[in-house]
């Protein structure tokens, strides 16, 4: 599995679209949800190994686990969705 920037996010924006869309489909019923949450902003990281060392910029995942694995970065597709999302929710 590739955790890396420019790694495939096909899957992980089939989860948040489904995750975007029960958001704005419970603004537009008047239903509980009011926003989500995700784990974790890589924005402009470049992880320099698969486990995080010291003196490495730190992406947003625990040391313990690869670097990249729960990261959106901020060139990701999902970036996209998440935006588009924010301005829908407004």
């Amino acid at each position: 599995m590739r955790y890396e920037r420019g790694s495939a996010t096909s899957l992980r924006d089939a989860y948040y679209t489904c995750i975007c869309d029960r958001l704005l489909a419970s603004k537009r019923e008047g239903g509980l949800l009011a926003g989500a949450n995700f784990w974790a902003w890589g924005g402009e990281a470049h992880p320099a190994h698969t486990f995080w060392q010291a003196g490495d910029v730190y992406c947003g995942d625990p040391a313990q686990e690869p670097q990249g694995l729960y990261s959106v970065f901020d060139d990701d597709t999902t970036v996209g969705l998440i935006r588009r999302t924010a301005r829908e929710l407004k």
